[in-house]
């Protein structure tokens, strides 16, 4: 079901991009390693970890009251998967896709509906 709803908030976000006025894109990979000694065994094999993360993210303007926001996620254990073409995207997942509407009724209405991360200040 959560492949179903990125495919349609996909299409939908790039049948809007087609009378967007200016579209932005950006990424980020990161790589973090982590040692695990939790063992009190001096012969026990200790473990290491190496956690990779990928977002991808699209922010189209569409005009002054309309901007959409479309991001995903890749997130995985190096090494944990022998092959990465088809593994069933457990791992990629739509982590925001919004819809940010400003300014309309003379400026009393705003929303912003949809997924997106919540920043607490």
């Amino acid at each position: 079901m959560k492949i179903v709803l990125t495919i349609l908030l996909l299409g939908s976000v790039l049948a809007g991009t087609a009378a967007a006025q200016s579209v932005e894109f950006s990424g980020q990979f990161r790589e973090r390693s982590e040692f695990n000694d939790k063992s009190f065994i001096e012969d026990q094999h200790h473990d290491v970890y190496h956690l990779l993360r990928t977002r991808l993210k699209a922010t189209a303007t569409v005009n002054d009251q309309v901007n959409v926001v479309l991001e995903v996620q890749d997130a995985r254990v190096f090494g944990q998967e022998s092959s990465t073409f088809n593994s069933g995207a457990s791992s990629f997942d739509l982590r925001q896709g919004y819809l940010q509407l400003t300014g309309y009724a003379g400026g009393l209405i705003s929303a912003t509906p949809g997924r997106q991360a919540l920043v607490y200040a």
